[in-house]
């Protein structure tokens, strides 16, 4: 008997260990299996991002492990029956590493609303499904999952052995650039005496933000700019995506990009080029390269490329957040790190991340902006681009959004968020002063979804020093 106890108690704990790992696969994919090219897009994670990792696959799987104990040493069959479907409610974690793997995503959501009899069917099919088995066959899937669970297993060993591995490697590595620098400004003798703010609204489509407006959307702050600015109704973006747009923008040549070599650097080469040359971030001059050469201080705020790293050490200011990523940026905090891994594997984390984001911006981009030691301030904001994080009917930031024109609350988040930064130059006494460019990377992706129109047009507005009147430009042209 005592020896069928052992036995029993070592099954549940491998089993338990399974579940767990599996459970974090959405993490451990960046941080514990990430390969060269993924880290490029990753955070500076730290130490402490591998002690998370661990301290998380071992302390869960006790805890599941000791709370299964006690139910099989209590013997009581209801609740014998209720750990059953909680060790069964608990695969959610597994299916949303499958979800995200199969690209099951916001796509999917708007074509189910769009055919409904089939998300009735799909829903109803899995409903009596479910019913069925917790009712009649509980017990014989609770034993197939542990069965798979167990064969599964050496996978965590895996795990282990990879942060381990992390870990000695970041133990012996010079230190990571982290993804928010602070440096003193110091400006050059022959720094320029304008000061420029230029600001990228990631997926700001010109037709939905301006022209076109959504019925019951007010960008009162975007709307103000637009009549005092230089406006361009013509703007139009040879690029599809953010990959190949900034880049664009950066170098002021239009370049597509290649895949990454190592973790410092992409590649790239101009469209133009037959021959298709590469080159990377440094390689050739940038914006941000010429102002330093120049003189200037610059400040970098961006989202999805990792500025800090890329532009290290031509700013006085950076900070990047990675919006691709399943695990929040690194910290030298264990416990939060802990919080994060487990918010990374939730359903809902992407929207966690994008609320974080938001937060960031809101939070220190009028100081940035406001700051007149910095000749160049270049921010690249998550908004209005996805997860739809706003709430039009509560006015807050929400996690639950699933509408197809949920992405109209973030235009309102990216009209409130300029509203900050102006408001943050007018009491620095810098708005007249300063020119400001806006544009976006590319147009509205989905917008076709919402009305069956497409267009490559971008907002491209310029509010040059003292300019208090609206000029429109209808010329076709292509800003990078």
């Amino acid at each position: 008997m005592g020896t069928q106890y052992k036995n029993r108690a070592a099954y549940d704990l491998v089993v338990c260990f399974s579940l767990v790992n599996l459970s974090f696969l959405t993490v451990w994919r960046e941080l514990v299996f990430a390969n060269s090219s993924d880290l490029y897009w990753m955070p500076s994670y730290t130490l402490q991002s591998y002690y998370a990792v661990l301290l998380n696959l071992l302390g869960w799987t006790f805890i599941l492990w000791g709370c299964l104990w006690m139910i099989r040493k209590l013997g009581v069959h209801w609740l014998e029956q209720i750990s059953r479907m909680v060790f069964l409610g608990l695969l959610v974690f597994p299916l949303n590493f499958a979800r995200m793997a199969l690209h099951i995503d916001s796509s999917t959501i708007y074509s189910l609303q769009d055919n409904a009899w089939i998300a009735v069917l799909i829903g109803t099919g899995i409903a009596l499904g479910a019913i069925y088995l917790l009712s009649f066959r509980l017990t014989l899937v609770t034993k197939l999952v542990a069965t798979a669970l167990l064969v599964l297993a050496p996978f965590g060993l895996i795990t282990v052995g990879n942060a381990t591995w992390q870990m000695v490697t970041l133990s012996n590595a010079e230190a990571n650039i982290p993804d928010e620098v602070q440096r003193k400004a110091v400006p050059g003798t022959t720094a320029p005496t304008q000061r420029v703010i230029w600001l990228i609204f990631d997926e700001l489509a010109l037709r939905l933000a301006f022209l076109d407006r959504p019925p019951g959307i007010e960008l009162p702050e975007l709307q103000r700019f637009r009549n005092e600015s230089i406006f361009s109704n013509n703007a139009e973006s040879r690029s599809k995506s953010t990959g190949e747009a900034i880049p664009s923008y950066l170098f002021g040549q239009y370049v597509k990009e290649s895949g990454t070599r190592r973790k410092e650097t992409l590649g790239f080469y101009l469209d133009a080029d037959k021959e298709k040359n590469l080159f990377s971030w440094t390689d050739k001059s940038t914006v941000i390269s010429e102002e330093k050469r120049l003189g200037a201080t610059t400040a970098i705020m961006g989202i999805y490329y990792p500025y800090c790293r890329v532009f290290y050490p031509d700013y006085s200011y950076c900070s990047w957040y990675g919006i691709n990523t399943y695990a929040i940026q690194a910290t030298t905090s264990v416990v939060h790190e802990m919080v994060s891994h487990l918010t990374g594997i939730t359903p809902v984390f992407r929207r966690i991340n994008g609320v974080q984001t938001y937060k960031h911006f809101m939070e220190r981009a009028p100081h940035v902006v406001a700051n007149p030691t910095y000749d160049l301030v270049y921010i690249h904001a998550s908004v209005p681009h996805g997860p739809d994080i706003y709430d039009e009917r509560t006015q807050d930031l929400t996690l639950f959004n699933t509408s197809k024109t949920g992405c109209f609350g973030n235009l309102v988040l990216a009209d409130r968020l300029f509203g900050e930064l102006r408001r943050a130059l007018e009491q620095a006494g810098l708005w007249d002063s300063t020119a400001i460019v806006l544009t976006a990377d590319h147009e509205w992706r989905f917008t076709e979804q919402y009305d069956g129109l497409r267009t490559r047009k971008l907002p491209f507005l310029v509010k040059m020093p003292g300019q208090n009147s609206l000029l429109e430009i209808d010329t076709p042209f292509a800003p990078m």
